[in-house]
């Protein structure tokens, strides 16, 4: 969507992610989603699809019921972005000197990048009837006098145009009024928020009025607004999967040294708000066989006594997460999968002790550190030949699943290895077992990807989830399957899928 047509003026375009009526809420239901988790994954979706956003909007209604801890909880996690934030109270945030405390975001102008951005903080009466004062109503006058050169940009929570025909007051009670003051001070765009469904942006005597979605309701709509001048265009993106009946094949737990927010049930519950038909909750056996500090030693890779000993004496917390786990599972049929994420030991087996070899639906086998690479003084061809190796290895064990192929490269800095695409794809098609398409800390190769299909192998997609930002999130993967050339058609002949689920 492109709007105002008026000469290009000479600012820097500015990214701006624009969300509204997160409606965070102490009661989880199966359709919603914590505020700040929302918030995280709208950046990092737009980050993912190369926008980098400068400028954060949100337009009210960030809670449910008005509770200071949960605004409180948005407010730090939109900082986090580390871009100016812009945020205006709704009729559900308590009281607006409060919300303007904590977003420390005063009503009135804000000078961003060239641009002026007007903040109304209008006032809300009995049935939720939103007017906006007279003084008020002077602000766009007030400004376009003193700065007849600054874009002027208007944000309201609720919606002025076009009328809303709804028992429910969405629309500003004296609208009419507001949209004159808008069009005398030359006013280029008004956003809005309170109409979950959203207003297409449209135009009227010279202003463009857009109604931004409810990212707090499913498919949990946001939208990128990029300008430039006086020139507006607004993109709208979904964070739940149109595609039905996909699988995460690989989402880590609190049980991971490595993770950083997630935890088994909201894995489960985001990831079906989120649109998922199932997801597979898969752990590193060497951190839970071992204490942190093992874990990452690397050391039982090597030292077999190392081993022996954690497993003579309990198995670490492997016994502890197996019935946490498998509880989980029980609690949520059909809806969640559980798996192993498998390392080599320098003799060639696999870090899983005997009692743990049973009762799993799916082993992901992976290489994140290779006995003999020495960072820094194994060369390239060195490292291939390792890794070359150790893919052989793993791939004579019993594992369904080869994890993040190739990141090893990109994590020790080294070249990614294009010529042996083709080695290792033949290598998964002659073992049977599945290539990851993992965009965690990784690039998945459209060159790889293509030498797995051309061999008949079959794709796992794994969101590797450590943050709840990224569980339930498979739009990336199916951007690249699209990008080489799979059809929406074939998709599911071309899916590896845990345990034979339909």
């Amino acid at each position: 969507m492109k709007e105002h047509d008026d000469p290009p003026m000479t600012h820097t375009p500015v990214d701006i992610l624009l969300i509204s009526d997160l409606h965070d809420a102490a009661q989880a239901t199966p359709d919603r989603v914590a505020g700040a988790v929302l918030l995280r994954k709208a950046l990092r979706r737009l980050r993912g699809a190369g926008v980098e956003v400068n400028v954060l909007i949100i337009l009210g209604d960030v809670t449910a019921e008005g509770a200071e801890k949960r605004l409180r909880t948005v407010a730090e996690e939109a900082r986090q972005a580390n871009v100016p934030v812009l945020a205006i109270p709704g009729n559900h945030d308590g009281a607006a000197r409060r919300f303007a405390e904590i977003f420390d975001c005063r009503p009135g102008l804000h000078e961003i990048a060239g641009y002026g951005f007007l903040l109304f903080h209008d006032a809300v009466g009995a049935g939720d009837v939103t007017t906006r004062p007279a003084e008020a109503r002077s602000l766009p006058r007030r400004v376009a006098s003193e700065r007849p050169d600054l874009p002027l940009i208007a944000l309201q929570h609720n919606p002025l145009h076009p009328p809303i025909q709804h028992p429910y007051p969405y629309q500003l009670a004296n609208a009419d009024r507001v949209m004159s003051t808008y069009q005398e001070a030359n006013v280029m765009l008004s956003l809005s928020g309170h109409y979950h469904p959203g207003q297409t942006a449209h135009r009227v005597d010279g202003v463009t009025y857009y109604t931004v979605p409810a990212l707090g309701d499913p498919p949990f709509r946001f939208a990128h607004l990029c300008l430039d001048g006086r020139r507006a265009q607004v993109h709208e993106y979904a964070l739940r999967m149109e595609t039905e009946g996909l699988v995460d094949t690989h989402c880590h737990t609190e049980y991971a040294y490595c993770a950083t927010t997630v935890e088994a049930e909201r894995n489960v519950a985001i990831s079906r708000a989120m649109g998922l038909h199932a997801v597979s909750l898969i752990e590193h056996t060497f951190q839970l066989y071992f204490d942190r500090e093992d874990a990452w030693s690397y050391r039982w890779q090597t030292d077999d006594a190392m081993v022996q000993r954690a497993w003579q004496a309990g198995r670490g917390r492997m016994p502890e997460y197996r019935a946490f786990i498998q509880a989980v599972r029980d609690r949520h049929a059909g809806r969640v999968r559980l798996g192993l994420e498998l390392d080599l030991r320098a003799n060639g087996q696999l870090l899983l002790s005997p009692e743990d070899q049973q009762g799993w639906d799916l082993l992901v086998g992976a290489i994140h550190a290779i006995p003999g690479f020495d960072a820094g003084h194994t060369t390239q061809t060195g490292a291939e030949r390792l890794f070359l190796r150790e893919t052989e290895r793993l791939l004579t064990h019993p594992i369904q699943v080869l994890a993040h192929p190739f990141r090893f490269f990109r994590r020790a800095k080294l070249k990614q290895p294009v010529h042996l695409y083709d080695t290792v794809a033949e290598m998964l098609a002659q073992s049977g077992v599945a290539a990851e398409v993992n965009f965690h800390g990784n690039a998945p190769a459209r060159r790889f990807l293509e030498a797995c299909l051309a061999r008949g192998v079959r794709l796992a997609l794994a969101t590797d989830s450590h943050d709840l930002a990224e569980v339930g999130d498979l739009h990336p993967h199916l951007s690249i399957l699209h990008q080489v050339g799979v059809r929406a058609a074939d998709l599911f002949t071309l899916l590896y899928r845990p345990d034979g689920q339909p």
